[in-house]
């Protein structure tokens, strides 16, 4: 028996190496780069990645998460965290201890680091910016079936502070590749996502597009399409919806989204 035991932990550390060299590590980049130079590591992580930066590296995320540009003072560097994850199949979810080293050379001066961005100019009031082609209050929340969302996009989407702003709205959350009969939604469909889940927001003339990852993303959509405020505009429109529409449920019995709208 015990010979057995051993045999079966084995198979399952063997499955487990597969599984990580499948996907590749959690952190992919040169081991060795000078201290004039950015480097470029590719981000794998099976969920949420969370390292602690020493003094001294500066980190910039691209917006989808998977590329990070490193720069930072001479020396050996050595980063601690963990890669979060959840599997929805299964209804489980953990972490993975993360731990990666490296060396920037050269010697100890100016430190070069990535370009932060200039300052955003502020919006032309002439401009449209709404992403819709007529004034309501809407919102549309496009989401893509074989990436699950991670435990921040969920709370964005489906957490408690985005069902009471969206009462406020006409809105509706889809699939990636969902139709619409409706024109001002076909339309808007027809505006392909950089990357998903994606938000588009409008009211007016006044509106906003950009990716899902948190809550506070939900809200600076809303807070760019809400003029006039939100107290004032009609939620008869989106009772109207939930009316027509039917609701997707998930396998937890949660409403992830709606079909069959006009």
């Amino acid at each position: 028996m015990a010979k057995e035991a051993k045999l079966a932990t084995v198979v399952l550390l063997l499955v487990a190496i597969m599984s990580m060299i499948a996907r590749g590590a959690p952190i992919e980049g040169p081991p060795e780069f000078d201290r004039d130079t950015v480097a470029t590591w590719k981000i794998n992580a099976k969920g949420i990645l969370e390292v602690d930066v020493p003094p001294g590296l500066s980190i910039v995320e691209s917006p989808d998460g998977k590329t990070w540009y490193v720069a930072g003072k001479p020396g050996n560097y050595h980063l601690k965290g963990y890669d979060w994850w959840v599997d929805f199949d299964k209804r489980t979810q953990g972490r993975e201890r993360v731990n990666y080293t490296f060396t920037i050379r050269g010697d100890a001066g100016p430190t070069p680091g990535p370009t932060p961005p200039g300052p955003t100019p502020p919006p032309d009031p002439s401009v449209r910016t709404n992403p819709f082609t007529d004034d309501a209050a809407r919102v549309l929340v496009l989401f893509d079936p074989q990436k699950p969302l991670s435990i921040t996009q969920q709370t964005g989407i489906y957490g408690q502070a985005t069902s009471d702003a969206l009462k406020a709205y006409d809105w509706r959350i889809w699939p990636k590749g969902q139709e619409s009969k409706d024109a001002v939604w076909a339309s808007a469909l027809q505006k392909l996502p950089t990357s998903y889940p994606w938000i588009m927001a409008g009211k007016g003339s006044k509106g906003f597009s950009g990716p899902v990852n948190n809550v506070d993303d939900v809200m600076t959509a809303l807070k760019a399409a809400s003029s006039p405020p939100v107290a004032e505009i009609n939620v008869a429109p989106v009772q109207q919806f939930r009316q027509t529409c039917t609701p997707i449920v998930d396998r937890f019995g949660r409403v992830v989204g709606y079909s069959n709208c006009p």
